[in-house]
């Protein structure tokens, strides 16, 4: 077995993700009060909790689509109130209500989506269609 040096803490230029003091209402509702993460270079990292508990609107503040009413958001080491295009094409979101039209074939979704990535890399999206045996 090999001893593991003690890690020095994060500083805010180095998390890929870091909020403090992230705050949201809807109303009188407090959904979100103080929040405080740190994600670290190359972890994934998840929400689980309770109907209610603020997971979507904390995902929603970070990437953008609900700006939270206070607090501070780091993204990538820089200081951001709202992502733009270069931290989006970073972030990889998978909402749990997948909206599609049904007459649009995986090809077609890709050609869709690809509008939205400038580096899209269709070689790729073709190989995981292949490796999840999805119809093109």
């Amino acid at each position: 077995m090999t001893e593991q040096m003690p890690q020095e803490p994060l500083t805010k230029s180095q998390a890929t993700l870091q909020t403090s003091g992230l705050c949201k209402a809807f109303g009188d509702v407090e959904v979100l009060r103080g929040l405080d993460i740190t994600v670290e270079p190359g972890v994934v990292y998840g929400f689980l909790g309770r109907n209610g508990a603020g997971k979507t609107t904390t995902i929603r503040a970070i990437i953008g689509l609900q700006p939270a009413d206070s607090g501070t958001l780091r993204l990538f080491g820089e200081h951001v109130s709202t992502p733009g295009p270069e931290q989006k094409r970073r972030i990889g979101y998978v909402s749990q209500e997948q909206h599609f039209y049904p007459w649009m074939s995986c090809q077609r979704i890709g050609r869709f989506v690809a509008g939205f990535f400038p580096d899209w890399d269709q070689v790729e999206f073709d190989r995981l269609l292949e490796a999840f045996q999805l119809p093109p």
